[in-house]
């Protein structure tokens, strides 16, 4: 596919009402929205995709890990402060 970089004569109204005029704000609007052309779905482009999500998986789950193992040990610090057995 070709690519011209001067604007374009007549302007695209996208999905979400975005106007793009010039392939370069078409490239922007797909970049940020995790988009491709179908020209660019390739196998190498699909290994990639879904090795970013992969690894934004296992952060997001180390960080639910992490907060969780903080809370137990800060909850476990205050109950042995104040745990009296046998009421006493």
């Amino acid at each position: 596919m070709t690519y011209f970089n001067s604007p374009w004569a007549d302007s695209l109204q996208l999905d979400d009402g975005t106007i793009v005029s010039s392939s370069e704000q078409l490239r922007a609007y797909l970049r940020e929205h995790d988009l491709s052309l179908s020209a660019d779905y390739s196998e190498v482009w699909r290994q990639k995709r879904k090795a970013g999500q992969e690894t934004a998986r296992r952060k997001e789950l180390f960080a639910a890990f992490l907060h969780n193992y903080k809370r137990s040990i800060w909850n476990a610090k205050f109950k042995k402060r104040y745990y009296r057995p046998d009421g006493h």
